[in-house]
């Protein structure tokens, strides 16, 4: 009981015990700078309704590694909110951290939560977007996007239908295939000055409903013809 009680520089707390742990009467009281206890996200609602635990459910948040092979640790991904609108938080370790390329939908550590998800963060040092990361998340509605990022992965943002607008970030060179492909309900898509590659493969099919197209002034990625957005190679990037 009241173990740590007047810790007033603590700020966080991580257990990485899939059983919460016996926790004593007010442990945490008058921790006035405590604001995140993180717990591995499949474990996330038993923290919240454990004994004494239930007193801290507002700053319990999932947590996860989603770093690419052979460096998984260097990125956190963190689940916090109430279901159904969590904020999904992808943060590194180190100065810089690199992001995984799933592979597969199944294979998105927080693909369980997918529906309950409707805002994402890329925290600054993370250096991309993995490929399939954010694919059929149809709830998504809001993307913040550090401009450490400097890639945006294949299929990254597949079938998003919540998404209505994306910016890309001044430090992104590159999109690579079909990286918002089936965002059914995208209207606009504004484009940066450092962006260099596009690849053009589906990357807005069936986007149905992009109406607004806008390319920074310098940008020598994009070209307009005859009415026409052009990648710089010639391929038509949007009918």
């Amino acid at each position: 009981d009241w173990a740590f009680t007047d810790c007033t520089n603590l700020t966080t707390v991580t257990v990485y015990a899939s059983t919460p742990p016996s926790l004593g009467y007010r442990a945490f009281n008058y921790c006035t700078s405590l604001a995140n206890i993180y717990v591995f996200s499949d474990y996330m609602d038993t923290y919240k309704g454990a004994a004494n635990w239930i007193a801290y459910k507002d700053i319990i948040k999932g947590f996860g590694y989603c770093g690419a092979t052979g460096h998984e640790t260097d990125v956190v991904w963190v689940l916090s909110g109430t279901s159904p609108n969590y904020t999904l938080t992808i943060m590194k370790v180190g100065e810089t951290g690199a992001m995984a390329d799933f592979g597969s939908y199944y294979n998105i550590p927080w693909e369980s939560n997918s529906n309950n998800i409707t805002s994402v963060i890329i925290e600054d040092g993370v250096t991309n977007i993995g490929g399939i990361a954010f694919k059929n998340q149809q709830n998504l509605t809001s993307i913040t996007i550090a401009n450490s990022v400097t890639t945006i992965g294949k299929y990254a943002f597949q079938k998003c239908s919540g998404l209505t607008e994306f910016t890309v970030p001044d430090g992104v060179t590159e999109i690579k295939e079909a990286a918002f492909d089936q965002c059914s309900n995208m209207e606009t898509f504004n484009i940066s000055t450092g962006l260099a590659t596009i690849d053009n493969n589906g990357i807005f099919w069936n986007c149905n409903n992009l109406a607004t197209f806008t390319v920074a002034a310098g940008n020598t990625a994009v070209k307009a013809e005859d009415d026409v957005l052009l990648t710089d190679d010639g391929k038509e990037l949007v009918a």
